[in-house]
């Protein structure tokens, strides 16, 4: 008895032993450190310098906590497992599976900036704050409803599974391409406000026919923002290569190689759906319109970035969760990732002519208005629609909220007035953007009334679109005027002028083109003096020949003293002698003559080719 009582207190002690340890495994597992943010890699109040107008930033700095639960920890994996219910629904009527989303985007890019943004919004409660650049496809066009858009699923779901607000700041402008966004991205958004920025532009991109140098020139300006942005592609298709079944888009010779070299997460709309376009079966992908995605294409772009972000908090909720060693080591890792400085790899395409970028421009509820000095028959005019009903630009994508200066007559000049600061010696790049259209004109654009530098642009396009023109490269800094002169009798619209540093041109280049110049100068000078010369022995020939044209007659009067008056006048008309002299003294005039007729008939052909464009 006494056996079975002392047998029973030690199984009971077992018990309370047991018992004891999994209360502790409990509390050292579930009661841990909290990870929170002191400073966020944002804008600190009253962080403006003053004399320099600088904005300051500085780094995030994660620290530890003693006795704080992990209930926000716990919050996300509740988020994130009410999450999978919806996309687990969402995956299989969208024909996406493991493949599907292995091939959507790259696995094995850097998302540690983006890791420390999500860190830094669940710990302190601030939004999640994702900027949108792109055109009508990010308008949401022809989906009947915002809620259909990308982006406004993907926060819908990140809610859900951070229980934090995510803000969408849209810097979007229908029918344009990355060559505008290049030098205006800062009059659409506000980069220093954003902690995520989505570049959806491979379209519009790929239709025009646009290299991937605009591309890496608007990447490398975000990438050197103070802030550090989280830049991420997003490819959709164009619809035409649907028709044809392929799979090439824009991403192939832009997003793709840019992504892997600046090491920048890229989501890709074509690799995922591949094999359905290569079998014809695609029509799912496009709206009813063939030009633009489908609300289905649409949700699949958004699975595909959430599918991202939740690998990623889960990667952070696997980390913290981790022994106190493991915890130091990844805390160590973030905080050095928003501690570093943004250094970025040399350029990919050799795209460095576009620096500090400036921008003056006339769409609505942007900084920088363009105001101009002179108006000669130019007018502003909003929500830009054509007269006639066949030309009408109302009816194209994304043209109801454009404001722009336009003009309808030929010879009209408007004139604007642009004051360019010294940036070292380099020079500066003026470019300019118009609205293109089946019936717009041509314009003369022209620096200081220089003709080294200027040029005609046209704005004929088979669609409406926003193009950017190129002027010069050689442009100084100080106060410059520059003027647009109308050409013919169709619309020229105007929405901003550019101007960015060259980091490829400098005031050396500049002396040297100079140098050329006046070289070519002398070289024209000195062949117009051979030619003097030449005229000169010509005409004093001519005086030889002249004179002995005297001496003969003189002779021939002596000898014939006693002939009659109408033999004297045959003598002195000899036709021999008159034919040396004919060509003698006419030579020189022929070609005077030959070259400006030559010059009248050249002029005359550029007005009639004028005139009949």
């Amino acid at each position: 008895m006494f056996r079975m009582r002392q047998k029973r207190i030690k199984d009971w002690l077992v018990i309370m032993l047991i018992m004891g340890l999994i209360v502790a495994v409990y509390l050292t597992t579930y009661t841990m450190n909290k990870a929170t943010i002191v400073q966020g890699d944002y804008p600190l109040q009253n962080s403006i310098d003053a004399n320099t107008g600088v904005m300051k930033y500085q780094p995030a700095v994660i620290k530890v906590e003693e006795n704080v639960t992990r209930k926000i920890l716990h919050r996300v994996l509740r988020g994130i497992k009410a999450a999978d219910e919806y996309l687990l629904k969402r995956y299989k009527p969208n024909r996406i599976d493991q493949d599907t989303l292995a091939s959507a985007y790259n696995r094995d890019m850097k998302y540690d900036m983006l890791e420390a943004t999500l860190l830094r919004v669940l710990f302190t409660g601030e939004p999640l704050k994702i900027g949108v650049i792109g055109g009508s496809i990010s308008e949401g066009k022809v989906l009947a409803g915002d809620q259909y858009i990308y982006y406004n699923i993907l926060a819908s779901y990140l809610q859900l599974m951070m229980n934090r607000t995510v803000e969408i700041h849209s810097g979007i402008v229908a029918a344009t391409d990355s060559a505008y966004y290049s030098y205006c991205i800062n009059n659409h958004i506000n980069l220093q406000e954003v902690d995520v920025v989505f570049w959806e532009l491979a379209v519009n991109d790929h239709v025009v026919g646009l290299r991937p140098y605009p591309q890496e020139e608007l990447t490398r300006y975000i990438l050197q923002q103070p802030s550090k942005p989280q830049l991420m592609y997003i490819n959709f298709i164009n619809a035409i290569n649907l028709w044809h079944r392929r799979c090439v888009t824009n991403e192939r010779i832009g997003s793709r190689l840019l992504s892997q070299h600046y090491k920048i997460p890229s989501i890709n709309l074509s690799n995922a759906t591949c094999r359905d376009i290569r079998k014809g079966f695609s029509h799912y992908l496009s709206a009813y319109d063939y030009y633009h995605p489908s609300r289905r294409a649409h949700h699949m772009v958004a699975l595909f970035i959430v599918t991202l972000f939740r690998d990623l908090l889960l990667n952070i909720v696997h980390n913290l969760l981790q022994n106190p060693t493991n915890q130091l080591q990844y805390l160590e890792k973030i905080n050095n990732v928003t501690r570093a400085s943004n250094t970025i790899p040399a350029p990919l395409f050799d795209s460095t002519r576009i620096n500090y970028p400036h921008c003056w421009s006339s769409l609505a509820n942007t900084p920088t208005q363009l105001q101009p000095i002179y108006i000669d028959g130019w007018t502003l005019t909003e929500n830009y629609v054509d007269e006639e009903p066949s030309t009408t630009i109302k009816e194209t994508v994304g043209f109801l909220n454009k404001t722009a200066w336009s003009c309808k007559k030929a010879n009209k000049d408007i004139v604007f007035m642009l004051n360019i600061d010294r940036y070292g010696d380099f020079l500066a790049t003026v470019s300019i953007a118009t609205i293109g259209c089946p019936v717009c004109g041509k314009g003369r654009i022209s620096i200081d009334n220089e003709l080294e530098i200027s040029r005609v642009i046209n704005t004929h396009w088979g669609w409406t679109r926003i193009m950017t023109h190129y002027v010069s490269h050689f442009v100084t800094s100080g106060q410059k005027t520059l003027r647009i002169h109308s050409l013919n009798n169709k619309p020229l619209t105007i929405l901003a002028i550019m101007v960015a540093y060259d980091m490829k041109t400098t005031l050396a280049d500049l002396d040297m083109k100079m140098v050329e110049q006046d070289t070519a100068d002398e070289e024209s000078i000195e062949s117009q003096q051979s030619i003097q010369v030449d005229e000169d022995e010509m005409s004093q020939h001519g005086e030889m020949e002249d004179g002995l044209l005297e001496s003969q007659q003189g002779v021939v009067d002596e000898e014939n003293t006693g002939q009659e008056s109408e033999q004297e006048s045959t003598a002195t008309l000899d036709p021999e002698i008159l034919e040396k002299v004919s060509i003698s003294e006419t030579h020189l005039d022929l070609d005077k003559q030959e070259s400006v007729l030559d010059t009248e008939e050249n002029q005359e052909t550029v007005l009639e080719q004028e005139e009949n464009q």
